[in-house]
């Protein structure tokens, strides 16, 4: 099970998402509301509607499905397909009432025990619920809106905030960590140390047995630099990360190959 300390504030970020997302999208143009999105197969609307839907079925036995599943997008877009046919107003309304209804679930969950009920989420992994319930969905609305979203629409993304970008990265790297235990990167020599620079990073250390920690020193085999606002869009491998403007130092082979394997969902 991921073991990254859940400290910013998830709920807090997701509020913040939450009110984002219904701004940006009540200026949209019915243009900008179908057209294409950066998400393969998915217009803008199918985004918005894929974001409600995973905040519906939290509450709806499809939820089963979404923890048992070993193709998590897939599942995503049997959610959505019956939703590509709904009006507007119909997929904003959904996605007002259950998102609303996951914010207060998820601040029951931080502020009880059940924050640390391990909780599945398909194939990516075991996490403890109060880092699943807001992490998952911040980092869900945060990359969606800013990489998939607006760069079709040509309407600017809104500001990042560090607690949300906090709560972005400590979910991604939740996930890395799940994945690299799965299949551990045994051919390091030594730990890599990830510093994702700006409002939100830190230092980490990826280990050869999978584990992901924070960086408390000692020398690694190489270091990775790099904006903490790119970390969504080389780590989901929306942009390559050789274009991402990453400063690799150490040994190159073994950064490369760690590089080319990260591909987190």
């Amino acid at each position: 099970m991921a073991g990254v300390d859940p400290r910013p504030d998830g709920v807090a970020a997701f509020a913040r998402q939450r009110s984002a997302l219904l701004d940006y999208c009540a200026d949209l143009t019915d243009a900008q509301w179908y057209a294409d999105s950066a998400a393969a197969g998915w217009r803008v609307h199918d985004v918005v509607a894929h974001l409600a839907a995973s905040c519906r079925v939290l509450f709806s036995p499809a939820a089963v499905t979404v923890m048992t599943t070993r193709d998590i997008e897939r599942a995503n877009d049997t959610l959505v397909d019956p939703r590509r046919d709904w009006p507007r107003e119909r997929v904003l309304a959904e996605y007002r009432r259950w998102s609303r209804a996951v914010l207060r679930f998820a601040a029951v969950v931080t502020r009880t025990p059940l924050r640390a009920l391990p909780t599945r989420v398909g194939e990516l992994g075991t996490f403890r619920m109060g880092v699943a319930v807001p992490g998952a969905l911040v980092f869900d609305h945060h990359t969606h809106l800013h990489h998939d979203i607006a760069p079709v629409v040509g309407k600017p993304a809104p500001e990042i905030d560090a607690d949300t970008m906090a709560v972005v990265v400590q979910w991604m790297l939740a996930v890395l960590g799940n994945q690299l235990k799965a299949a551990p990167p045994r051919w390091l020599t030594g730990p890599v140390v990830l510093e994702l620079h700006g409002a939100g990073g830190g230092r980490w250390r990826i280990h050869p047995d999978g584990a992901v920690t924070r960086d408390a020193g000692g020398e690694p085999v190489g270091t990775v630099r790099g904006p903490v606002a790119g970390f969504p869009a080389w780590g989901t491998t929306r942009t390559p990360w050789r274009q991402a403007g990453l400063e690799l130092t150490g040994d190159s082979g073994q950064l490369e190959r760690l590089l080319d394997a990260i591909n987190i969902v």
